[in-house]
């Protein structure tokens, strides 16, 4: 799409790097963890793409808290926050599934960004979630 513009922040292969800039994807490269706000306040929507399974997806999380939309591979624990009305899923192992999702990303409109942000749900925060196992195990010796 001319009207779109595909970031990637992070380390790259260097190989892989320049076979992607050809195809138009802006590399960024490394950046600090306080640069993160800054950075997605230009983001409309998340792609994550892993080909392996990741059971806490952290990016996943930190788009979602940032109601930013998620476009994901169906791997580990991305469907555990990524669905039909936050995002969208696809496999990444099937051709049908892969040309799908390209479509779907060919058709995106602001419109259809804009009901999927307001559709997520702010996920817990490690501290959040650490506390209530916490509250789990302490639950379980006290009746034991």
């Amino acid at each position: 799409r001319k009207d779109c513009e595909f970031v990637f922040y992070g380390v790259v292969d260097k190989k892989y790097g320049k076979i992607l800039r050809k195809k138009g994807l802006k590399i960024m490269g490394k950046y600090k963890q306080s640069d993160l706000s800054k950075i997605l306040t230009n983001i409309d929507v998340g792609l994550v793409l892993p080909i392996w399974e990741d059971s806490a997806p952290q990016v996943v999380m930190e788009f979602l808290n940032n109601k930013i939309p998620v476009i994901a591979t169906k791997m580990g624990g991305i469907p555990d926050f990524v669905n039909e009305k936050n995002g969208y899923l696809f496999n990444p192992y099937d051709e049908n599934s892969v040309k799908k999702v390209c479509e779907y990303i060919n058709t995106i409109t602001h419109e259809s960004i804009e009901n999927m942000r307001r559709n997520i749900v702010r996920t817990k925060t490690p501290e959040e979630h650490s506390n209530e196992l916490k509250e789990v195990y302490n639950e379980i010796l006290r009746c034991s």
